[in-house]
């Protein structure tokens, strides 16, 4: 029998667990030395696990870019949104970051919102605990992935409508699918963070160089539906379109990326590089119209500001071609030469893509003295060291280019006849030597392989869409597909009387065929000059876009600005029709002063940047009329605006010497003309004439 005998302290200390572990020693509590327990004998109370107070979570805002001064709203499962109502707002911070504190109350799950512009970034968490939580281009698409709608932006309503959207479980299985997805990219960057979790810094590098190059397109194509398109921004031919995965809502992604080398992605460093390149184009702009130029400024040599000139490649303005245009005081850059480019902003610049060449093409916003904003690209090159984005332009050597284009069309005089188009503008300037335009023709093929012919015309600034043979005077948008407002008309609007002034691709696309075309697209234009007749071009240029046509139903799904009830009103009780014609319809001008217009801005809508109308007037000779069109630039916080009569030319006869309309000039079109950061354009045109349906 095994005697037990009592340890001294010592002996207990010379012990190890590890030693009594091995033994497989069984310890027994005996009392020696006496017939009471000691308070050594008695297990501890264990301490109690606080209640936790608050729940804080914090992460970066990023789509490569930081996604700097956005607004951070957090929502709950029972349908609270916080910050509170009343309290301060939470922003993200110049590098994206920020940090926002729940109370304990807050029931997980939670979705997350950045709000900047007119762009929202959604994430989601599912936890009551501290944690990173990232708010990104990915982390969107796996919003879009638990929304049942696939709409990112309605998650927050969705969840409150039922609470079990979505949990831990079902929250790491869609990110587990985004991180398949993209998995190709990550692994050309050997970066594994977890997009939504993991610590990343939006400088350019790991994750965020993730961000940058990807092309993650979410759009509603109704109220239970989107259409999502992810590519790699890879370097690849200028004439080459990228290979996209394509899915929507309702069904899973059938690949992963296709394979992608390190060496064609965006150098790591160019998001910053990028926001650099914009501050010092501000610098520049920011110094008086005396320190940029001298007093007789017109060429790219009569820059004298050292922030001015080095901005551009080798430091010199005179290095800079885009599109045919060099810098000087009425082509590339001409703010700088006038007072009208003061204080002018430059920022949200964005990476979309690289050249063949490496020269890198990214998105920026400029705003004017004025607060007005546009939306338009840059193309730079890195150079000296430490490296440095410096301005270098296309070095195309003529006019082009093409963006993605919407429009609705609405006849106030007749409302069965209001129809959607959706498409691209091209647009190539009339360029005119010794009085004479330098093109005989532009031939521009699609992505889908369709050769499309503009020409130049008389009188118009830009070269104009050619159909039959014949040219469509004003007209560079190509509409892919047109469809009528009203679902009980099955009619096809370019069978329209509408039809003989635009252009309608023929035979017309379907909603598959628009949707399949990539947000990146090239589009090869190959310019033939005046006296070249022949098949062989004069030269050749590709044009990226970045992003693609909408569909009709993501069109009816995009709010747009309209205007007020009352001057639609106004513009049906002024209507004048010529009794020559009775699908006629025309406003007559003020006999004084400019044409006002008012407008209204629904939810979700993008804010008018542009305000135009059309019409005709009594020529000078009072024979014929002739045609002209007025615009105006509008801040994005108005809802009114006047547009006054300007002068084309010298001999344009519409406007009077005293500035206003001429009597018996008329206005038969008006529109509002918008932008997004995407670059795409939309419009919401109004025609007081009718048309045979």
């Amino acid at each position: 029998m095994n005697t037990i005998r009592c340890a001294t302290t010592a002996g207990i200390r010379a012990q190890t667990l590890a030693a009594l572990v091995a033994a497989g020693a069984m310890l027994a509590l005996v009392s020696c030395g006496g017939g009471g327990s000691s308070s050594s004998d008695v297990a501890p109370t264990p301490t109690p696990t606080p209640t936790p107070t608050s729940i804080t979570l914090s992460g970066t805002a990023a789509s490569g870019a930081p996604f700097n001064g956005a607004t951070v709203t957090v929502a709950d499962s029972s349908g609270a949104t916080f910050p509170a109502a009343g309290t301060a707002a939470v922003t993200t911070a110049a590098d994206g970051s920020y940090s926002i504190t729940l109370p304990a109350s807050a029931k997980p799950p939670f979705v997350l919102q950045a709000a900047r512009d007119d762009k929202t970034l959604v994430s989601a968490f599912a936890d009551a605990k501290d944690s990173t939580v990232n708010i990104t281009s990915v982390t969107n698409l796996i919003a879009s992935r638990l929304s049942s709608s696939g709409d990112p932006t309605m998650l927050a309503s969705e969840l409150k409508a039922n609470p079990t959207l979505f949990d831990t479980t079902k929250l790491n299985a869609k990110v587990d699918e985004v991180v398949t997805l993209i998995k190709p990219v990550t692994t050309a960057i050997g970066d594994a963070t977890n997009p939504l979790t993991g610590k990343f810094a939006a400088d350019g590098s790991g994750q965020d160089k993730v961000l940058d190059s990807l092309s993650i397109s979410i759009t509603p194509s109704s109220a239970t539906s989107v259409n999502i398109e992810v590519a790699a921004k890879a370097k690849s031919a200028d004439g080459s379109n990228p290979t996209v995965v394509a899915f929507t809502n309702t069904t899973a992604p059938t690949a992963a990326l296709p394979a992608v080398a390190a060496a064609d992605l965006v150098p790591s460093g160019t998001t910053p590089m990028i926001a650099d390149l914009l501050k010092r184009i501000t610098a520049c702009f920011a110094l008086p119209l005396s320190s940029r130029v001298n007093s007789t400024a017109k060429a790219a040599t009569d820059i004298t500001a050292t922030e001015c000139k080095t901005i551009f490649s080798g430091n010199d303005p005179s290095k800079y071609k885009h599109n045919g245009g060099i810098v000087s005081s009425n082509g590339a850059f001409g703010g700088i030469f006038n007072a009208a480019g003061n204080n002018n902003v430059f920022d949200r610049g964005n990476f979309e893509y690289m050249r063949s060449n490496g020269d890198i093409v990214f998105s920026y916003r400029s705003t004017d003295a004025s607060g007005i904003p546009q939306y338009s690209l840059l193309v730079a090159i890195s150079e000296g060291t430490p490296a440095k984005l410096m301005l270098i332009g296309n070095q195309y050597v003529y006019s082009g280019g093409v963006n993605a284009y919407q429009q609705y069309r609405d006849f106030i005089n007749q409302p069965a006849a209001n129809y959607y188009s959706t498409g691209y503008n091209l647009n190539v300037n009339n360029q005119v030597s010794a009085g004479s335009p330098i093109f005989n023709r532009v031939e521009v093929t699609t992505p889908k392989g369709t050769v499309i012919t503009l020409k130049p015309t008389v009188g118009n600034a830009n070269l104009d869409l050619i159909q039959n043979g014949k040219p469509l005077a004003g007209t560079s948008f190509v509409r892919l597909r047109s469809v009528y407002a009203d679902p009980t008309n099955k009619g096809d609007p370019a069978t329209s009387s509408d039809n003989t002034g635009l252009y309608f691709a023929s035979p017309t696309y379907g909603e598959g065929d628009v949707s399949s075309i990539p947000a990146q697209s090239v589009w090869t234009f190959n310019y033939f000059l005046a006296g070249n007749s022949g098949t062989k071009a004069d030269a050749t240029q590709t044009y990226r876009t970045v992003s693609r046509a909408m569909t009709i139903g993501e069109i009816k799904a995009q709010a747009l600005a309209s205007l007020t009830n009352q001057g639609i009103a106004d513009a049906k009780s002024g209507t004048v029709t010529n009794p020559a014609n009775p699908n006629s319809g025309f406003i007559n001008t003020p006999a004084k002063g400019p044409v006002s217009v008012a407008w209204v801005v629904p939810n979700n809508a993008l804010p008018p940047a542009q305000i135009k109308i059309w019409g005709s007037a009594p020529a000078a000779s009072g024979t014929t009329n002739v045609n002209f069109d007025d615009q105006a630039g509008v801040l994005p916080s108005a809802r009114t605006g006047t547009i006054a009569c300007t002068k084309a030319t010298t001999a344009d006869a519409h406007c009077t010497a005293a500035g206003d309309y001429v009597a018996g000039a008329n206005v038969n079109g008006i529109h509002l003309w918008a932008s997004d950061s995407r670059l795409r354009q939309f419009a919401h045109f109004y025609a007081i004439y009718k048309i045979t349906m």
